[in-house]
């Protein structure tokens, strides 16, 4: 039975910008050469702005004006030259599946991370993006949009009682709980970023099954 999608969808993103680069993206990847033709051409701009709104130095009205179109013209170079260096990265779609929920009751909370370190996340508070889903006969879904290529996990809470927080029963979650690449949490087998995750390089599907003790 195809899952209807929740209503008052919220979404709420955590701004991160340093965790959108992997690991291995570095201000290396721009050649030397490059760098120094914008810089020159940075401080070339400089100099024409200097020499053509310098109220001390006397220029006839005609050669400010000629400067004036020429330092239009080198700006719409540089910036036009500087995206084309830095094209726009490619964003994925991720829809994550889950089922197995006990009952209809509260709401699913869908929450994705990106950095080692941040699961487990008792709180709710560590993630990248969260989205919360409708419970509808056993199954909810959401999407998470506009994700750059990278290493993610996500984790599915059976939020009952709607506090946004993981309620506990001595090390385990009192309501449903689960993540991806996990099919049972235990003391051995506890959850955390590298066991969860997983690198994102197109449009995914992953599938959760809730787990309660």
């Amino acid at each position: 039975m195809d899952l209807t999608p929740a209503t008052g969808h919220t979404h709420h993103v955590v701004h991160q910008p340093w965790l959108f680069l992997s690991t291995d993206e570095k201000c290396g990847d721009y050649e030397m050469d490059t760098l120094m033709a914008l810089a020159f051409r940075i401080a070339f701009t400089g100099i024409l702005v200097f020499f053509a709104f310098n109220k001390p130095i006397k220029r006839d009205k005609i050669m400010k004006r000629h400067m004036r179109k020429l330092l239009v013209l080198i700006c719409t170079f540089t910036i036009g030259s500087t995206m084309a260096q830095n094209p726009q990265e490619n964003l994925y779609s991720l829809r994550v599946e889950a089922d197995n929920f006990r009952n209809s009751q509260g709401v699913a909370q869908f929450a994705l991370y990106n950095w080692d370190g941040t699961i487990p996340d008792e709180k709710l508070k560590r993630y990248f993006k969260k989205e919360v889903g409708k419970i509808v006969n056993g199954k909810s879904f959401v999407t998470f949009e506009d994700l750059p290529k990278g290493r993610y996990a996500v984790t599915v809470l059976h939020d009952e009682n709607s506090n946004e927080e993981i309620d506990k029963t001595l090390f385990f979650p009192k309501e449903g709980f689960g993540l991806t690449n996990f099919e049972k949490i235990s003391l051995s087998n506890r959850p955390d970023f590298p066991k969860a995750s997983f690198v994102l390089s197109k449009d995914a599907v992953k599938k959760i099954k809730l787990i309660y003790k």
